[in-house]
Order: C-alpha cells, then structure tokens, then sequence
C-alpha cells in the first residue's frame, strides 16, 4: 500500500509509468488497473497506453498491439500480455491479474466516509479484486487516507501488514512477504524515522510543495483533515453530534464544584467484544461548568463490577452521587438492591435507562452544553493520556463508534447534575457570554429564555 497527500505525483508514477515498466519487464502479464470509476481507471489506461506506445520498444523491445489498443484495454504485439482498467463500481475483466494496482478507490471524503460506499468498496475489494489475483499476482493500493474506515482502513483492520521502514533490510535481501502488506507513507511534514530518511519537520518535496506552503496548508485545515489527507494517519471523523472543539483539557480542578456524581453505564456480558462497564465521575461548578474528573472502565464479571463500583465509591467518599442505568424488570431491581446493601451512608440510587430517552437524545444534550460551553476534561485526576484519547474519540464517533458506554455513563451523568429530563427539555439553550444555563421550570419543562419570549409575545 502506497499512502501520499493530494497532489504529489502519485498517480503519475504508479498508475502512469507503473504499468509500462511492468509488462516491458514481463510482457505475458496482465496488470489490472482501478480506480473510483470506470471513466476514471481509463483515462489513466489512456495515459498508460501512450506512454508504453512511445518507450516501450527502444527500452524493452516490446510494441503496443495494432488491434487492441483502447484505453479501457489494450494488448502487447505478440505476447500475451495486456492491461486492463475498472471501476470500483464495476466489474474486472476476466483474466487473472498478475499486477493489480488500486489507485483512488474514493473519489473523494463523501464516498470515504460513507458506511455503504465503503461497504462496496470493500466487497469489490473481496468479491472481484482478490478473486482475479493470479498463483504468482501481487495487489498494490494506492490512495490518499480519508478515512480510519476507507477501503486501506477496512483492509488493515482484517488483514496483516508490515512497515516498510520495518523491513527494508529483509526486503533488499530477498525476502518476500506473501501474506502481509507492507505499508509505504510519504506524510508532508517528516515524522521521526522518515522512510526517505528526512529531518523531522521536513517538507515531503521541497521544490514541488514548500515548507511555508505546507504549514499554510496545515493552517487552514482542521486536526481531522490534515491527519488524514496530508499525514497519512486518519483519526475518527468527527460524529453528527460531538466534535472535537467542543472538549477541552484542563490540567487541574481551580474551581469549587456545586455538585459531584459517578454515574455507571453497565455492561450486559464479559465476552471479548461486548461493551465495558464505564463509571464517569463529573462535577458541576456553581457557575454551571462541567467537568469530566475521572473514569472507571472494565470488563469484567457482574461479582467484580460490583466489587469494583463499591471500592470506587469509597474512594470518591461520600460527597460523590452514585447514579447507575438499569433496565426495567425484577431482574435488574434485585440486582440494584445487592449494590444499595453494599454502599450503606451513600446517595445512591438506580436509574431506569428507558425512561430517559434514547441515547442519542441525552448525547444531545451534552453535545449542545459542549458546543456553547465546552466540556472540560481533568488531567491531573482524569488518567492517562490514552485513556483521554480513547475519551474524546469515542464521543467523536458515536453514534457510529464501535462502544458506547463512555457516551452513555457521562451524558447521564450530565443530566444527573444539570437536573435534566430529555422527555420534558423543550430548548435546552446556553449562554454562551457567561457559561450560565440559561432555562427555568414551566408547565413542567425547561424552556430556554428566548423560548419564554417568544411564548410571550404569543
């Protein structure tokens, strides 16, 4: 695989020249070229062709065939070889492929980030590419990273794969890596063991791009963009609902706290890929901040979550609300009344998840208080920085992420403090000059100010 920015010459090499070079090399070959589209791979068969047609012979003693030589397909004079280009919305031609070069299988971050173009991407992948490999074939992708979920995202996450950097002295000794993808990233700005052995902090291609230019570049670019696009390392897309502006880290607590909660999200299972148990312990300032202080998270047995909650409560002491969901049923109220026997002297009291809304609904309200306040994160209390990391991309991804439990445990902790009900919010609007939420209490819902005067002048 072979990750670049936009507009440093990768097509040019791989998917113009690449192609000439290969069947002048080895001329009873089939190379299979695609791309997003079928137009698209064939305009770059066009260039291919062109290319092969006017170097070719002088070079390698090779000809472009006189009867076949489209630009969706073409042949070379008395051998068997021939190349051949699709769309990743289409179907490959029927030859085994002995070289098949994947070349922008997106067209751009829409379909990238598209859970079912990137659905079809993958299956063309599985069902047609893999499936016109020859005995001796090897797959080379191509594309700029839009996306942790693109086509290279969806591959690597199932598939094993190598560094190039890692393996460059087994390379030139012959070793030949059958199974793996070995992994070739050119990022604008160098990184610390750059591949083509830069100084950290070095343009890619001075003379193509400047430095200046490219931290220009990197000026107008959102984290989530420049990542992707121009480093090579796509983080989580930004959800529907949070992003990443709307978090903020805070290296200790400098203010009085009105109000402090653990709320518990639990896990129904242990199993290696259910949910975790998530406890977010958050806190609420007299001037209507909040604060995300610290986190449990586990997966374990339903005897040592409540062993673990216990020693939690008693380490936050008493002056910190215990809040757990619970589902409906006798099931789960037999099982609340084991925690009420163990936290004796405690505010504890269980919630009826359900009762609450949907989870986006009380994502929601978070996400808005995030958006005009900021949601500020606790370093020195929270944990480690990973764990901080993990914090943020999971309310980045959902509702779309893999785990949902931090979501869930710190949107209801938010409600617990700001004595919200998503069923009675009418607009939950925030000031956003003084931090101040900005609702009363009327015919039993929390409207907004600028609700109440529009009402009034009703």
């Amino acid at each position: 695989m072979t990750f670049m920015p936009p507009q440093y010459g990768k097509s040019q090499l791989i998917s113009r020249y690449t192609p000439s070079y290969y069947l002048g090399q080895f001329p009873d070959d089939h190379f299979l070229h695609g791309s997003y589209e079928t137009e698209f791979a064939k305009g770059w068969g066009a260039k291919a062709r062109d290319i092969f047609e006017s170097y070719n012979h002088d070079i390698f003693g090779v000809t472009l065939s006189k009867t076949s030589s489209s630009k969706g397909h073409w042949e070379v004079q008395g051998k068997e070889g021939s190349y051949d280009a699709f769309g990743m919305n289409g179907a490959a031609t029927g030859k085994p492929g002995d070289f098949i070069n994947i070349d922008d299988p997106h067209k751009g971050r829409l379909d990238a980030s598209s859970p079912a173009y990137q659905k079809r991407a993958y299956e063309t992948y599985t069902d047609v590419i893999e499936t016109r490999l020859s005995k001796k074939g090897v797959i080379n992708l191509t594309q700029t990273r839009w996306d942790v979920k693109d086509l290279a995202g969806r591959i690597l996450d199932k598939e094993p794969s190598v560094n190039f950097e890692d393996v460059y002295q087994d390379l030139l000794a012959g070793r030949e890596f059958e199974e793996e993808w070995v992994i070739l990233k050119f990022p604008a700005i160098a990184k610390e063991n750059d591949i083509l052995g830069r100084k950290e902090g070095d343009p890619l291609c001075e003379d193509l791009h400047p430095l200046r230019q490219v931290l220009a570049t990197k000026k107008r670019r959102t984290a989530f963009s420049w990542a992707s696009l121009f480093q090579c390392e796509p983080i989580p897309f930004e959800g529907s609902l949070f992003k990443y502006d709307f978090f903020e880290i805070i290296p200790t607590l400098t203010v009085e706290l009105e109000n402090k909660v653990r709320q518990w999200d639990l896990a129904g299972t242990r199993k290696k890929y259910s949910a975790y148990t998530a406890g977010e312990k958050c806190g609420k300032s007299y001037n209507n901040d909040f604060f995300v202080l610290n986190e449990v998270r586990i997966k374990e047995s339903p005897g040592a979550v409540r062993s673990k909650v216990v020693s939690t409560a008693t380490t936050d002491t008493y002056d910190t609300k215990i809040r757990i969901f619970r589902d409906p049923g006798q099931a789960a109220i037999d099982q609340m009344a084991q925690y009420a026997k163990r936290l004796p002297g405690f505010n504890f009291k269980d919630v009826v998840e359900s009762e609450l809304g949907s989870k986006e609904q009380r994502a929601e309200l978070l996400a808005t208080h995030g958006e005009l306040n900021k949601i500020y994160i606790v370093e020195d209390t929270f944990g480690k920085q990973e764990d901080i990391d993990e914090f943020i991309e999971e309310h980045i991804e959902f509702p779309r992420g893999k785990y949902k439990d931090r979501v869930d445990a710190n949107s209801g902790a938010f409600l617990e403090l700001f004595h919200l009900d998503p069923n009675k919010v009418d607009e939950a609007v925030y000031s956003t000059g003084k931090k101040k939420y900005a609702s009363k209490k009327q015919d039993n819902k929390y409207v907004s100010r600028a609700a109440m005067k529009r009402r009034n002048r009703r």
